[in-house]
C-alpha cells in the first residue's frame, strides 16, 4: 500500500479511454483540497512528479488524472508478492 515506484500509467482499461497522471504538485488545479497534501507531504517528492501513489491505503496505487471528468484512476502497478511462509520451529 506504500508504493513509491516510478510507474505513472493509470489503468485505462477501467473506462477504455487514455488518461495521464497529474503531477502531484498541481492539485489546486483540480479543485482538490490542498490540506490533503499537508497530511502527505511526501507526495510532492514523487519521481517522476506524476508517479502513482497510495497515500490513503486504498487497495492499490492510484493517481489524479489530467482528463476532464475523470478525477482519479487506479494505476497499472503489479501487486507485491506475498511474503514466504515462516520456517517451522
Amino acid at each position: 500500500s506504500d508504493y513509491r515506484g516510478a510507474i505513472n500509467i493509470p489503468n485505462n482499461t477501467d473506462d477504455g479511454r487514455s488518461h495521464t497522471c497529474l503531477d502531484w504538485s498541481l492539485p489546486p488545479l483540480t479543485g482538490i483540497d490542498f490540506g490533503y497534501y499537508f497530511a502527505y507531504p511526501w507526495l510532492l517528492e514523487a519521481d517522476p512528479p506524476n508517479a502513482c501513489r497510495n497515500p490513503d491505503g486504498d487497495v492499490r496505487p492510484w493517481c489524479y488524472t489530467t482528463t476532464p471528468g475523470v478525477r482519479w484512476q487506479y494505476c497499472l502497478v503489479d501487486p507485491c508478492p506475498a511474503p514466504p511462509p515462516p520456517f517451522p520451529p
